[in-house]
């Protein structure tokens, strides 16, 4: 019987050991099962992105201002329709809604006073200032306590006056038809004034008045259009649609300085002219008054500040309240967001600018500063682009609280011209045609490159002309009046950037960096010059050439990215690419370069057409070394978020342009596809197709925000 025992126990643990590996086989053959389905799921359904929220946006127009910018983590503001919304990517929903405060309308002669009487003042504060520092003698003192008083008096009836505003008024002029020979004369029989108030309305001046009155409507809204489509051009076939929008505002300017021309000649008086210097001319033009029409967006610490026209609204950040309705001087020209303040440049006439600190802490502070005509760094002479020389202009940047503004004065006038189109390329262009298969692609391309150089050289644009002429250059900081000036000497016309511990300053090709107080850190020399912004909207709407990580600044010019320590300017290594144009980061420090991909004779042959065939090329680089890990081509915007990078690429075909020239009510945007690319190897993960152009694009890692003209969609995909 003893020996049964262990042999009965033996049969039943059998069974047991059996039913424990099916068990655990079962759980294996679930657990494979699962993982292959998972991965089955996340290929073909759950990596592709989704409509993660929409947001239809009611259209009141083309020109009506909108925009979309990053808020901080996962939130994104909207500005459309007169509204500024917060909307939360996480949660998918719009945080809250608030509406923009209308702006009144102030009188413009009382507007232009007062901002020259603040102009004056401040000009009076500075004297003072420079007087203060060479008090010697109890009388020189005494004098300048009573100059001192007399400066306080006039700043407090300038703000008195200021804080009054005069409203403006359509002031509707009685006039008589027939009037009474004698009518009750005014000042002391006078009777000059009398007619003038009494003059005949003749039928002829009162259609022209009439027309010109609608017409500045009209180009009131042409302008706003042609603002924000200049603005968000990114694409050939948007900065196409711009030109053509610019030349219908032309036509329409040209048109009211007929009609102004017209009823001078029959009025004898002298009507207004047009706020730009020449309206036949689309590029020299003198901002003056006129800046920035689309609005910006600036976070700083619990507020978002819209920017907008000639007025600053905050709202809180977590509901939505608002906190200040700033009005300012006149157009945003500039806006700079830093650490814990929002710095405003803003018009305040045509000569001179109001810059104003805004932050959560402290009202505004505010500056008036002279600084000459604001124009645009080219202008058209003789059928041909030229530089603009100015004998004086003032520039301003800023990063991290701290304004920088820059004066530069002509010493020595010096043009280079130069051939913009080889000489040679006509006949390397027949000699492709010849060669090509007969309509083929090839062929086109030859015979249409060939067309337009000898429609640049029949506009006179066969020759490009330098600014090399000398300039001095004084940095100072308005609002740390106790920091030194620094004044040298530069080559070129100079171009100002600010990064978050440096500020650069580029002329022809050398890269000067300073610290905070205006002192000379060190000089660099650039393989070729940064190409030249045109204006203000430029300097807004495009990346800036640098990017700053850790120690090491990373600069684009013309030609190559050249990595150089922050502190000592020593240049770690250069990567050649010719018209690089955006520059961005992600979270492991790798670099991504965004590249136009030029021929490098592009550099001397600006405007040769045989040598605009290349593709865009989106690269990574190593910003240890500058190696380039992976290059993908065809590719024409780029964002990077995080650990993630998106691009764009815009097509069109044969059928969409030939619906674009016969039947444009069926003409669809464009062809856009938005990518996702593998940080391993730059290949393409998902793609996310519209028949829309978006205005905006805001990247935030898993997230994509789309601004349409009707709607913004985000999309949304867990791809890795």
């Amino acid at each position: 019987m003893n020996l049964l025992v262990p042999a009965i126990n033996k049969s039943f643990e059998a069974p047991q050991k059996v039913t424990k590996r099916s068990c655990k086989g079962l759980i294996v053959v679930v657990l494979i099962a699962a993982l292959l389905g998972g991965a089955g799921w996340y290929y073909f359904f759950g990596r592709k992105p989704k409509v993660a929220l929409s947001i239809p946006l009611p259209t009141k127009g083309d020109w009506h201002p909108r925009g979309i910018w990053a808020a901080g983590p996962k939130q994104v503001a909207l500005y459309a329709n007169g509204q500024l919304r917060l909307v939360d990517l996480a949660d998918r929903k719009e945080k809250w809604s608030a509406k923009i405060p209308p702006q009144p309308q102030f009188d413009p002669v009382w507007q232009q006073g007062v901002n020259a009487r603040f102009v004056k003042v401040q000009q009076w504060a500075d004297g003072l200032a420079q007087k203060r520092a060479a008090l010697t003698s109890a009388d020189q003192i005494k004098a300048f306590n009573a100059e001192a008083a007399k400066y306080h008096a006039e700043l407090t009836a300038a703000r008195a006056e200021a804080a009054k505003p005069r409203l403006a008024a359509v002031q509707t002029l009685s006039r008589n038809p027939d009037p009474e020979p004698d009518s009750q004369p005014v000042l002391g029989r006078d009777r000059a004034s009398v007619d003038k108030l009494n003059a005949v309305v003749r039928p002829e001046v009162r259609i022209i008045e009439e027309r010109l009155k609608k017409r500045a409507t009209k180009l009131e809204g042409l302008k706003k259009s042609l603002d924000a489509k200049l603005a968000s051009a990114k694409t050939e076939l948007q900065k196409s649609a711009a030109k053509e929008e610019d030349a219908r505002y032309q036509a329409e300017l040209a048109e009211q300085k007929r009609d102004q021309d017209a009823l001078e000649k029959a009025t004898g008086a002298s009507v207004p002219t047009p706020a730009r210097s020449d309206v036949e001319n689309s590029i020299a033009t003198i901002i003056g008054d006129f800046g920035l029409s689309k609005p910006q967006v600036a976070i700083c610490g619990d507020r978002i500040w819209l920017i907008e026209a000639q007025q600053a609204v905050a709202f809180d950040r977590a509901s939505g309240t608002m906190k200040a309705d700033v009005r300012l001087a006149g157009a945003v020209k500039q806006v700079f967001q830093g650490n814990s303040t929002v710095i405003v440049v803003a018009a305040a006439g045509a000569e001179a600018v109001q810059v104003t600190k805004l932050s959560a802490s402290a009202p505004p502070q505010s500056l008036y500063l002279a600084t000459g005509l604001h124009e645009y760094a080219f202008v058209v002479a003789e059928n041909a682009t030229v530089p603009n020389v100015q004998n004086q202009r003032t520039e301003f940047s800023a990063a991290n609280d701290s304004l920088l503004r820059a004066d530069f004065r002509l010493r020595e006038k010096k043009i280079k011209v130069r051939d913009a189109i080889k000489q040679s390329s006509e006949k390397d262009l027949e000699s492709a045609a010849s060669a090509a298969a007969a309509h083929s692609e090839d062929e086109l391309k030859a015979i249409s490159a060939l067309l337009a150089n000898d429609a640049a050289r029949m506009l006179g644009d066969g020759k490009e002309r330098v600014d090399e002429s000398t300039y001095e250059v004084t940095l100072r900081r308005p609002f740390e009046p106790n920091v030194a000036a620094w004044t040298g000497t530069l080559a070129g016309r100079a171009q100002l950037f600010s990064t978050p511990t440096l500020d650069l300053i580029t002329a022809g090709t050398k890269l000067l960096a300073f610290d905070r107080s205006n002192k000379k850190l060190w000089e660099a020399t650039l393989g070729a010059p940064v190409p030249i912004r045109q204006s203000d909207e430029e300097w807004d709407s495009l990346p800036q050439p640098w990017l700053e990580s850790g120690d090491r600044l990373f600069f684009a010019d013309g030609a190559f990215l050249t990595a150089l320590q922050s502190k000592t300017g020593q240049v770690l290594w250069r990567l050649p690419s010719v018209g690089i144009r955006k520059l961005q980061s992600d979270d492991d420090g790798n670099l991504y370069v965004l590249s136009d991909n030029l021929h490098v004779e592009t550099l001397t042959y600006v405007l040769d057409a045989s040598l605009r065939d290349a593709v865009p090329l989106t690269m990574k680089i190593k910003a240890a070394d500058g190696k380039i890990a992976w290059q993908r081509e065809k590719y024409q915007d780029l964002w990077v978020s995080g650990k993630d990078v998106y691009v764009f690429r815009e097509t069109k075909n044969a059928a969409d342009i030939e619906t674009q020239v016969f039947d444009r009510s069926k003409a669809i945007e464009g062809r856009v596809k938005i990518y996702k690319l593998s940080r391993g190897n730059g290949n393409p993960m998902w793609e996310w197709f519209q028949t829309r152009i978006p205005r905006a694009v805001v990247a935030e890692r898993k997230s994509v925000a789309l601004l349409f003209g009707d709607e913004l969609q985000i999309i949304h995909s867990i791809c890795w």
